[in-house]
């Protein structure tokens, strides 16, 4: 897992900082696909941490990004789950735009 976490860092970098004499003018957006957590526990604990120390660190690194929310996600049985909207919600206060991906 390390070994996969540094060769995505060192991926961002070189797309980032491409060496060509035009780069100064290139961007990138990071987005973050299957929100509110994409994750196989339903811990909403774990939801909550995870999503602080994500938003944490985008913010830390004034990293341009975008979330992607599953809709169908937001639901259990057909219940809105107002803790995963809660999620959505902090990134909006953290001032990062959300999108559509699918319900």
């Amino acid at each position: 897992m390390k070994t996969f976490q540094l060769l995505l860092i060192l991926l961002f970098f070189f797309i980032a900082n491409p060496i060509s004499p035009q780069s100064s003018s290139r961007e990138v957006a990071i987005t973050i696909d299957d929100l509110p957590v994409a994750s196989f526990t339903k811990d909403q604990n774990f939801y909550q941490q995870l999503t602080t120390d994500l938003l944490a660190k985008v913010k830390k690194y004034n990293i341009l990004a975008i979330g992607f929310v599953v809709e169908g996600k937001l639901y259990h049985e057909d219940r809105l789950i107002n803790e995963r909207v809660d999620i959505l919600k902090q990134w909006l206060d953290a001032g990062f735009d959300l999108g559509n991906h699918h319900f």
